[in-house]
């Protein structure tokens, strides 16, 4: 979170979580400081208040009762920005340069529609994909709890099957790709049209970032050819290094709209985002202890 959002929350003088699972992810490898007397945490089973727990008390019920009973709220903070107030406007694109997961992930916040339901799998994927920009219909699929690598690409799959008028939009690394690339194959049998971001960065990011080491590196695969290794002539993957492949691979994925397309994004294998960073700096701390 941005460090204004940290204090107001840690600040509050009542914090109300509704289903967020206190988690070490979630939680920042409990950094976050929220007491446990100025909490009141809603699960889907239960409520516990400062201290006190009340059993069957279901999570549906909990917030339509409160929200039956709160006064409504007159304004907005001012304190608090809107989503469409943080979003960083068009920058030029300069065609030559380098990818970086920065300029990819600003890009990409520009040209989600309504329509798309975004899959953020474990990793620096979910740690960016958190800052895009969804519209009023736009659905958000995460795993953050679990983290379960490799989820998103069969679960685009079920969110094609059950939505055929929703596009899925897969932000994947690597890594996460390999474990799951067969789901690929039953996407292109069954001529489903998402958009599948696989972040090249050759390997393990999220593991480097805590300890670095060669068992943080992967066989670097040729993920763009595998779209035609499974494929019928349905769908098509390419390889963009610069900001100007990207524009091309972005404009194509925006026109052949019923295509799978596979865009394999090269970064840097020590390029991430600073919330990744941050997170690998504390757990590499937190191991450091433990040792």
């Amino acid at each position: 979170s941005e460090e204004y959002v940290r204090e107001m929350v840690e600040g509050a003088d009542c914090v109300l979580n509704l289903g967020a699972f206190m988690s070490d992810i979630n939680l920042g490898v409990y950094t976050a400081n929220i007491a446990t007397d100025r909490l009141i945490h809603a699960t889907p089973e239960h409520v516990s208040i400062k201290h006190h727990r009340f059993d069957q008390v279901f999570l549906g019920d909990f917030i339509r009762s409160l929200s039956d009973r709160l006064p409504e709220a007159q304004g907005r903070d001012p304190r608090i920005r809107a989503a469409s107030e943080t979003r960083k406007p068009p920058v030029a694109i300069q065609p030559d340069a380098a990818l970086t997961v920065e300029r990819f992930y600003d890009r990409a916040n520009h040209i989600l529609e309504a329509n798309n339901v975004i899959l953020a799998d474990a990793g620096d994927s979910f740690m960016c994909a958190g800052d895009l920009l969804t519209h009023d219909q736009t659905a958000f699929i995460s795993q953050a709890f679990y983290c379960s690598i490799g989820f998103t690409l069969p679960g685009a799959l079920g969110v094609a099957l059950a939505a055929p008028d929703r596009r899925p939009v897969v932000f994947i690394g690597d890594g996460a790709f390999q474990m799951v690339v067969q789901e690929l194959s039953t996407l292109l049998r069954h001529h489903l049209n998402p958009v599948i971001f696989v972040v090249n960065n050759r390997g393990y990011t999220v593991e480097r970032v805590i300890h670095d080491g060669p068992y943080n590196d992967i066989q670097n695969w040729r993920y763009h050819e595998l779209v035609e290794t499974f494929g019928n002539g349905f769908g098509w993957g390419v390889e963009v290094r610069t900001e100007g492949e990207l524009e091309q691979a972005l404009e194509r994925a925006g026109r052949e709209i019923n295509q799978l397309a596979l865009i394999e994004v090269h970064v840097d294998p020590m390029d991430c985002s600073p919330a990744l960073r941050r997170l690998g700096e504390e757990l590499a701390r937190t191991n450091s202890l433990a040792d």
